[in-house]
């Protein structure tokens, strides 16, 4: 790319005119959730009136027996469903959680379908890497009857390389998500 490229140059005058860019920042104010926890919370997404998110919060009752994530000696991420009109987090589903780190999720068709990431787990077993390592994979799940459905893999997850944060379009035909493939 040179300096002639119109892309450039129109990223040039975007910075003379970063003042611009903030203009209206005065209308937006962050308050932070009386729900979060001192680790990781994250990936908030609706689901219907409720609030679904990724966290890492120590997992009441558990005490010592509580697993944790061997990299940082914190707990292993799971999904979290904020009903509206409570301010307590419950565990998403025990269906959709596993052992290992779950999350973040998106809902597509009506909130009738979750995509998911999650370690390489699934039916109990685990799968790693050839360097040992357990990847993410994208998992979906239907509701049934008011319950998720099986847990399946998409075709185009690996052992060998990371697949997660998925961002799906409305009806669930095209799914963005990060990988390092």
């Amino acid at each position: 790319i040179s300096f002639d490229d119109n892309r450039v140059k129109n990223r040039l005058k975007g910075i003379e005119r970063l003042d611009q860019f903030y203009i209206d920042s005065a209308n937006y104010k962050l308050i932070p959730l009386n729900i979060n926890s001192e680790f990781s919370d994250f990936g908030p997404v609706f689901f219907g009136d409720d609030l679904v998110f990724s966290s890492a919060r120590k997992k009441r009752g558990l005490g010592k027996l509580q697993s944790k994530y061997g990299w940082d000696k914190t707990p292993y991420i799971d999904l979290y469903i904020l009903k509206k009109g409570t301010d307590e987090p419950i565990r998403f589903s025990r269906k959709i959680n596993s052992r290992f780190h779950d999350g973040p999720i998106a809902f597509t068709k009506k909130n009738q379908e979750a995509i998911f990431t999650r370690n390489n787990y699934l039916k109990g077993k685990s799968g790693l890497s050839k360097e040992g390592i357990n990847k993410l994979k994208l998992y979906r799940s239907e509701k049934k009857e008011g319950n998720w459905n099986r847990v399946l893999s998409f075709p185009f997850n690996s052992d060998n390389y990371s697949v997660c944060h998925p961002a799906p379009n409305r009806d669930g035909s095209i799914i963005y998500f990060s990988s390092d493939m």
